[in-house]
C-alpha cells in the first residue's frame, strides 16, 4: 500500500459540583475532544510498480547490454563496446530526466483539532453515563458527554438545567484550536534531497457571561460581554525580500512599499465591501492604522507580493513552503573520498508570520 492513513477521536467530559456553601450557583460541566488525522503517501512504491518506471528510476544505470557474451573477432568487439557505450549513455540521460519528473518520493499531512466548552451554572447531577435521567430527559444531552461542540444553553435554560440566581458571575468558555503540517521529500538526483515543509497554528478562546439577568419567577438568559483572544502563526516565504538593502540614507524600500500598499488595500476593501469612497482618501472605516488594512499590506510588502494580488484575509489558510536541502554526494569524488569520510552541504530556510496573542475589542457592536 501506498497510502497509509490514521484517523483518531477522544472525547472528554467532566462534572464539577458547586461548593456546598453555594449550591444555588450550581455545579460546573466541561467537555473536550480532539481529532487527529494523519495520512502519508509514498510515491516511491508507485514508481515501483510500474516496470518501466522502475527500470528508469533504478540506481543501478548499466546498460543489460554488457552483460552479452561476444564471441566474435576483436575488431567485433571494439564495435560492440562502442555501441554499448553509446547506449549506456542514452540510458544515463533517461534515467537522468526520469529522476527529475519523478522526484517526489512522499507527501504527508498532519493535522489536530481540539475543542472544549465549560458550562457554570449547571443544576443536574450526575448519574449513569455522566448523565441525569439518562433514560428519560438526559441531561446535559449525551452528545455533549461524547464532545459535541454544539451549544446547549438555550435548551439547559428552557429545560431548567441553568440556574436562575442573578449573582453567578462564572464564564461560559469555548475553545478551539487546530494545527496543519505538510511535509514533502523530493530527491531529483541520487544523494540530493529536499524537505520541503508547511505549518499552520490557529487557537481562539471565547467567552462570556450567560445568566439570568430577569428575576427568579420569570428569568430572561443573556449573552454579556462577549470576548474572544487567540493566536496564530503560518509559515510564510519572504525570501523575495530577503535581501533587499536599505537605501544610503539607511531608509527602508520595503518599508515604504508597506506604507504606500495601505491606500491600495484600503481601496480594495471598500470596493469588495461595497463601501462608496473618495479614489483619493481612505475610505471610512478603513483608515491607514486599521488591523484590516495593515496586516495585508504588510505581507504584501515583504513577501513581494502586489497589492493587488495580496489576500486580504488576516489569518493566511495556505502555508507557505520552507525548506532543508542536504546533499552528499561529494564523496563520489576520489579526492574528497581518500581523504574524508562524509562531506555534506546543508541549507536550510525557515520563515514565519505570527500573531503573538489577538483579542476582540468588547465595544465592537457584534450580534451574538
Amino acid at each position: 500500500s501506498w497510502i497509509n492513513s490514521s484517523i483518531n477521536y477522544d472525547a472528554s467530559y467532566d462534572w464539577q459540583s458547586s461548593s456546598l456553601a453555594a449550591q444555588d450557583f450550581g455545579n460546573t460541566i466541561q467537555n473536550n475532544n480532539s481529532l487527529k488525522l494523519n495520512t502519508q503517501f509514498n510515491l516511491t512504491s508507485v514508481y515501483n510498480k510500474i516496470p518501466f518506471l522502475k527500470k528508469m528510476l533504478s540506481t543501478n544505470t548499466t546498460s543489460s547490454s554488457k552483460s552479452r557474451v561476444s564471441t566474435s573477432n576483436s575488431k567485433s568487439e571494439k564495435e560492440n563496446e562502442t555501441i554499448d557505450s553509446e547506449e549506456d549513455k542514452k540510458f544515463k540521460i533517461i534515467n537522468y530526466i526520469a529522476k527529475g519528473i519523478f522526484s517526489l518520493k512522499n507527501f504527508s499531512i498532519s493535522y489536530t483539532e481540539t475543542n472544549g466548552t465549560l458550562l457554570p451554572g449547571f443544576l443536574p447531577q450526575t448519574q449513569i453515563f455522566g448523565l441525569h435521567n439518562p433514560f428519560s430527559s438526559p441531561a446535559p444531552t449525551l452528545g455533549f458527554v461524547l464532545g459535541s461542540q454544539n451549544d446547549i444553553r438555550m435548551q439547559a435554560a428552557n429545560n431548567g438545567w441553568i440556574t436562575t440566581d442573578t449573582l453567578l458571575n462564572n464564564l461560559y468558555i469555548q475553545t478551539f484550536s487546530n494545527n496543519l503540517n505538510l511535509r514533502a521529500t523530493i530527491e531529483p538526483i541520487s544523494r540530493f534531497k529536499i524537505m520541503l515543509t508547511g505549518s499552520r497554528r490557529y487557537s481562539i478562546n471565547e467567552n462570556e457571561y450567560f445568566r439570568n439577568i430577569g428575576n427568579f419567577d420569570n428569568p430572561v438568559f443573556d449573552h454579556i460581554s462577549n470576548s474572544r483572544t487567540g493566536n496564530f502563526n503560518i509559515s510564510f516565504l519572504a525570501i523575495g525580500t530577503a535581501f533587499v538593502k536599505d537605501r544610503v540614507d539607511h531608509s527602508s524600500e520595503l518599508f515604504d512599499n508597506f506604507i504606500n500598499y495601505r491606500f491600495d488595500i484600503a481601496q480594495r476593501l471598500a470596493s469588495e465591501n461595497g463601501l462608496s469612497y473618495n479614489p483619493q482618501s481612505y475610505p471610512n472605516g478603513y483608515g491607514p492604522s486599521s488591523q484590516d488594512v495593515m496586516i495585508p499590506a504588510f505581507l504584501a510588502a515583504y513577501s513581494g507580493t502586489s497589492p493587488s494580488r495580496q489576500s486580504l484575509n488576516k489569518f493566511p489558510a495556505i502555508p507557505m513552503p520552507n525548506w532543508n536541502i542536504n546533499f552528499n554526494g561529494f564523496t563520489k569524488i576520489k579526492w574528497i573520498k581518500d581523504r574524508f569520510k562524509n562531506v555534506t552541504l546543508s541549507h536550510s530556510y525557515r520563515s514565519s508570520y505570527s500573531i503573538g496573542s489577538f483579542m476582540s475589542n468588547l465595544l465592537f457592536p457584534e450580534e451574538l
